[in-house]
């Protein structure tokens, strides 16, 4: 008896079945993928990282650190937020910064550094926090 007719429809179930499964699966993720928020979410941190790397001047003289975010919230149209443990002291000293030519991201490194704080992109929004607070919530 020959066994190739055999062999032949058995592959064919297999494919059929194999196929229906991969499909099954790629309509399950596009349903998943459709209904949450993840794809505008990474297009808006997106957004945020490339204005990061844009070129920017940040000449400051004794400016609070509240003019500073301002500045940078309005000049590049990002939004910004401070943690509650990373705001200054009410009568903290101003900045004072010549950085001309920099990108915003090594400008903002180096004023954040300066006193201990640093930031993340999350959901659009670039969120300056301390480095404890960051790494207590990366836990």
């Amino acid at each position: 008896m020959d066994d190739k007719p055999k062999a032949k429809r058995r592959w064919y179930q297999f494919s059929l079945r194999t196929m229906f499964v991969g499909m099954a699966f790629a309509c399950c993720l596009l349903a998943w993928m459709s209904s949450s928020n993840w794809i505008r979410q990474w297009q808006e941190n997106r957004k945020v990282l490339a204005v990061l790397d844009e070129t920017t001047n940040l000449v400051f003289d004794e400016a609070s650190f509240f003019e500073i975010i301002d500045y940078v919230k309005l000049a590049h149209r990002i939004e910004i937020q401070v943690s509650v443990d990373a705001m200054p002291e009410r009568h903290a000293p101003g900045i004072t910064c010549n950085l001309r030519g920099v990108t915003l991201k090594a400008g903002l490194e180096q004023i954040l550094s300066s006193h201990k704080l640093t930031y993340i992109v999350q959901d659009g929004i670039l969120m300056i926090a301390t480095e404890n607070e960051l790494s207590r919530a990366g836990n």
